[in-house]
């Protein structure tokens, strides 16, 4: 329930002059003094102004003057690997999609990238601007990857995505890549190798991307 607004009680002094007939032509003047409250209902305050909650920051969805975004579905196809613990081109997805969103806020534009990896499952990662590179954004992570020589079937691995973006339109009012090329570097020291232990194995994928319409 909305409490109701505080009330102000003024006392009003009021004088009533009465004249009352006293006997014969006699009259005599009565002055009676009468107290009254009057009550008088204050003007409700104004709302206080509440901050936007941190969630509330806005987002501007569109693109700064001159930032080419991904945006959509893009087909990629495996242009090249020199992955060199086992894990061959003949055991990579060779088409697959990957879906892009480029958002900013401020002045900082990223990338939200998601992958689909050869078991079917997906990665998903935030690219942000490389420095001294136009048009290019990067996110290091890490992963596993399969060992197919020594006792470890899986490894931990380091891992870096870059995105190039190429040929912007106007789609949709955005100016955004029509194609693109990806690489993925993955490292790892698990992998052992006959006789030889700790050696950093690992390489390079690269892909070309074409944004489906």
């Amino acid at each position: 329930m909305k409490p109701s607004a505080p009330s102000v009680h003024i006392m009003a002094l009021v004088t009533a002059l009465a004249f009352i007939a006293c006997g014969g032509d006699d009259e005599q003047q009565e002055a009676r003094t009468i107290v009254e409250t009057v009550t008088v209902e204050a003007p409700p305050a104004p709302p206080a102004e509440q901050a936007p909650a941190a969630g509330d920051v806005p987002t501007d969805q569109s693109l700064l003057p001159g930032v080419v975004g991904a945006e959509g579905t893009y087909a990629m196809s495996v242009r090249d690997s020199d992955l060199d613990y086992g894990f061959t081109l003949d055991r990579l997805p060779r088409e697959s999609e990957w879906v892009f969103a480029t958002s900013c806020l401020g002045s900082e534009c990223t990338i939200e990238m998601r992958r689909e990896l050869s078991s079917g499952a997906f990665k998903t990662l935030t690219l942000r601007p490389a420095d001294g590179r136009e048009g290019v954004f990067e996110a290091d992570s890490t992963g596993t990857a399969e060992c197919t020589f020594g006792p470890d079937d899986e490894a931990p691995t380091d891992q870096r995505y870059s995105i190039k973006l190429n040929a912007p339109e106007d789609v949709a009012g955005r100016q955004t890549a029509t194609s693109l090329d990806a690489y993925f570097t993955e490292t790892t020291d698990a992998c052992d190798r006959p006789g030889r232990r700790g050696d950093v194995s690992g390489g390079t994928v690269s892909w070309t991307g074409v944004l489906q319409r």
